[in-house]
């Protein structure tokens, strides 16, 4: 399965992982009983992520944006929609790449980079701060630009 394979190329880096959304069973009848390994149904990023070497995700826009905040590089394995850019917007940035389960030992490598940790310091420097966002969409919302 794409859990168990990609699971192994980051434990086979030395990487703790964490696998959000994947069956706990499934990864206790692949990986065995292991202390850096743990699967879970949900977890808040903005609590966990800030203490993870990279993310590997869908690239889902809230979960890069998750992961930009944090400062954390992505590996994405797209799935659908806008998936695929959103990966090519973090590679453009230096913040992240797309992976594939053929690909993720090398693309590990490529992103636990210092050059890939100052790249996503540098995006995350660059966002507005999340309430000044939430006050620039209620403005949006409540005055549309535009004629009327």
């Amino acid at each position: 399965s794409r859990w168990i394979t990609t699971a192994e190329a980051l434990l086979d880096a030395g990487r703790r992982v964490l696998l959000v959304g994947c069956p706990r069973q499934l990864a206790a009848d692949a990986l065995g009983d292991r202390p850096d390994v743990r699967a879970v149904g949900f977890v808040p990023l903005s609590g966990i992520l800030p203490r993870a070497d990279l993310i590997l995700h869908h690239g889902g826009l809230g979960t890069s944006l998750a992961a930009i905040r944090a400062q954390v590089p992505s590996l994405v394995m797209p799935l659908a929609y806008d998936q695929l850019h959103n990966a090519r917007l973090l590679e453009a940035a230096g913040a992240g790449c797309p992976t594939t389960e053929a690909t993720v030992r090398t693309d590990i490598a490529r992103v636990a980079r210092p050059e890939a940790r100052r790249a996503v310091a540098d995006l995350a420097a660059r966002l507005i701060p999340v309430e000044d966002a939430v006050a620039a969409a209620v403005r949006v919302v409540e005055h549309p630009p535009g004629p009327r």
